[in-house]
C-alpha cells in the first residue's frame, strides 16, 4: 500500500535491488541497447524511486535505486513495494537509455540535422519491434 503521510517510507532491501537490476537489464536487452557499460548503486535518493544518468560518448550508464521506496522529501508514494512495481520503475529507467542520444543531441546547440535524424531513426527502429 502506498505510504501514508506521517509514516516513514518502507526501505528497499538487497533483494529488491537485485530485482531492479534484473528487470532493468532485461528491458535493455529487449530494446537491443547493447554496448553500454551499466553501473548500479543502491543508495538514498531524495526525490525519486530511481535515477539514471549517462555519458553517451563513452556509452556509460549509472543507475541508482533508492533505499527508501517513497520520496522522502514529501512522502509521496505512488506504487506498492512489490516486484511488479519494481519492474515498472526499472523499465522506466531503461527507457531513459533509449532516449539518451536524442536528449544529448537536443541539448547541444551545434547539432546537425543529420545527427538528429539518425538518432530518431534509431529509436523508431526499436519502437517498430514493439508497436
Amino acid at each position: 500500500m502506498p505510504s501514508e503521510k506521517g509514516k516513514l517510507p518502507p526501505k528497499t532491501t538487497p533483494k529488491h535491488f537485485e530485482l531492479f537490476r534484473k528487470h532493468f537489464n532485461a528491458h535493455i536487452e529487449k530494446l537491443g541497447l547493447f554496448g553500454w557499460r551499466v553501473y548500479f548503486k543502491h543508495e538514498q535518493l531524495h526525490d525519486t524511486y530511481a535515477n539514471t544518468s549517462y555519458n553517451v560518448n563513452n556509452r556509460i550508464v549509472s543507475v541508482k535505486f533508492g533505499t527508501e521506496w517513497c520520496c522522502p522529501l514529501n512522502n509521496k508514494c505512488n506504487y506498492d513495494l512489490n516486484e511488479e512495481s519494481i519492474k515498472i520503475i526499472a523499465k522506466h529507467e531503461a527507457n531513459h537509455v533509449l532516449l539518451a542520444k536524442v536528449f544529448e543531441l537536443a541539448m547541444n546547440r551545434f547539432v546537425e540535422k543529420r545527427e538528429l535524424e539518425e538518432a530518431e531513426e534509431e529509436i523508431v527502429r526499436i519502437l517498430d519491434r514493439f508497436l
